[in-house]
């Protein structure tokens, strides 16, 4: 050991420099190895078997002081923050381009998956009160080791995995591609979770109409238009297959 082999007395200092020294800097993801280990290394350590003794039983201290800080990680997890982060940019720049801004990072569903969302910057318009005008957006979401898009609006309307939000036709001749995001951790009738508004824009970059509030619905596992205009009030389902129409040649 550095500094020569500490006293036989000094059980706390014997502790702290066999820790420091076997495991500092590894990444041990099973608890199981990091015990045998401990045992393995403190055992031989020049000592006949009765002076061995005393130190296995530090050494058992320190595993009750290591163990419940080792983790087994996932591939979905990430630390430090700053990894996650990364993480989260990386996948929305290969989604959306290099021009891509992430608006959250995070458990943003409450699950334990990591979240993102993510959009393209339309810097011919203003930043208002009511959000950020895009181009194009996706909330991202990390599954054994690969990034599946939860929701998405571009070129063709707002939609989940399984259909269109909050959209009865698509017009074929009008030009999406517009819209202005907000982001909130709570939505209507004070429901907690990743929310969304959402305004599609004209082409001058004004709102049009009112905006669409699409929620994170954990009963169904997928985000969803939220509203209390309709009857039923909450969540309302998808469109799969909306008719299109033309209402310009």
């Amino acid at each position: 050991m550095p500094g020569g082999r500490p006293s036989r007395t000094s059980h706390g200092r014997y502790c702290t420099v066999t820790c420091a020294r076997w495991y500092h800097g590894s990444h041990v993801k099973r608890n199981g190895a990091r015990i045998k280990m401990l045992v393995k290394l403190a055992g031989p350590a020049g000592h006949p078997l009765g002076r061995t003794l005393p130190y296995l039983k530090v050494v058992g201290l320190c595993v009750i002081f290591l163990v419940p800080g080792a983790k087994t990680l996932r591939p979905d997890q990430y630390t430090p923050r700053e990894s996650a982060d990364e993480a989260c940019l990386a996948a929305a720049k290969k989604m959306l381009g290099p021009e891509t801004q992430v608006f959250k990072c995070g458990h943003l569903t409450g699950t334990d998956a990591l979240e993102t969302a993510a959009g393209v910057r339309l810097r011919q318009f203003r930043l208002t009160r009511e959000g950020t005008p895009v181009s194009k957006f996706v909330v991202l979401r990390r599954e054994n080791s690969q990034w599946v898009t939860e929701l998405r609006a571009d070129q063709a309307p707002l939609r989940n995995p399984v259909g269109y939000i909050a959209t009865d036709y698509i017009d074929d001749s009008h030009d999406y591609g517009r819209y202005r995001v907000s982001f909130y951790d709570e939505g209507s009738n004070q429901l907690l979770g990743l929310f969304v508004d959402v305004f599609y824009l004209s082409p001058r970059g004004e709102n049009e109409g009112i905006p669409v509030e699409i929620g994170w619905n954990p009963k169904v596992g997928r985000f969803q238009e939220y509203t209390e205009n309709r009857d039923p009030v909450g969540f309302q389902p998808e469109n799969a297959n909306p008719r299109h129409i033309r209402t310009r040649r």
